[in-house]
């Protein structure tokens, strides 16, 4: 049998490790990418002796469209067929708008939209032509609403949430599907890149485990689900947004965000 590949973007460490861990479990040998090289070849590393797959790790900035091109390249000229993608790569800033310089924004953009939008868009067509599989994006609980201090971070997650539920449902008399993880707070670097200070035992009680998002994150992808929240306290979130005027959600994103 041919083995069956699965790609993970920003897999140097957080969620990323923890999706390639779990795909490496069921026997999937994986392709990771990730800007940190160190970082990148230690999962390799973890992924081989512990799992006892092949693995396929590539140095890549998915924000610049020259490297990502390569990167595809790179990865077609080796691998036949990617079976599963997850588009986990994207990072976020804790502060002003206005305040923040508009490079970084924009790389931001890129990254969390033009990358994910470019990957799916290559291989559900690949996917199409074999008649099979999975495509999991990594989203936000932030997609719901509009949230202060998040406010480019959060609607490029709107982007990723309603984007790929759109397209989901445009393949649902297929055997390809695209699944959308929506987590909360989870423990990962994302707060340290983002500059968000939060006192350890806020982290200790009130943020998932990255293992455990990964885990639902996964088990919905194979069950082909459109949209999954993580955790039972981000779910009451969402129902919360659903159930209040737009300026409560936002004025309750702006203070949670604050405290």
């Amino acid at each position: 049998m041919k083995p069956k590949w699965a790609l993970v973007t920003g897999a140097s460490s957080g969620l990323g490790v923890e999706f390639a861990k779990k795909l490496a479990q069921k026997n999937y040998d994986v392709i990771i990418t990730a800007r940190r090289a160190d970082k990148l070849q230690q999962v390799a590393q973890l992924l081989k002796e512990k799992y006892k797959v092949n693995v396929l790790d590539y140095v890549c900035d998915l924000s610049n469209r020259e490297d990502l091109e390569k990167f595809i390249k790179a990865v077609d000229s080796k691998v036949d067929f990617v079976h599963v993608l997850v588009n986990n790569a994207g990072f976020g800033k804790h502060e002003l708008f206005v305040e923040t310089e508009f490079p970084v924004l924009d790389s931001m953009m890129k990254l969390n939209m033009n990358h994910l939008t470019y990957l799916t868009h290559h291989y559900v067509k690949k996917m199409l032509k074999v008649g099979e599989g999975y495509v999991l994006q990594v989203a936000s609980i932030g997609a719901y609403q509009p949230a202060p201090y998040y406010a480019v971070y959060a609607a490029t997650k709107s982007y990723v949430l309603n984007f790929s539920a759109a397209v989901n449902f445009e393949l649902r008399n297929t055997n390809v599907s695209v699944t959308t993880l929506c987590p909360g707070a989870t423990i990962t670097e994302f707060q340290e890149v983002a500059g968000h200070d939060i006192p350890p035992f806020i982290r200790k009680i009130a943020f998932m485990s990255a293992e455990k998002v990964a885990e639902i994150g996964i088990k919905a992808m194979f069950r082909r689900r459109s949209v999954v929240t993580a955790g039972i306290r981000n779910k009451v979130t969402y129902l919360l947004t659903r159930l209040v005027p737009r300026s409560w959600a936002t004025w309750l994103a702006a203070k949670f965000s604050e405290e």
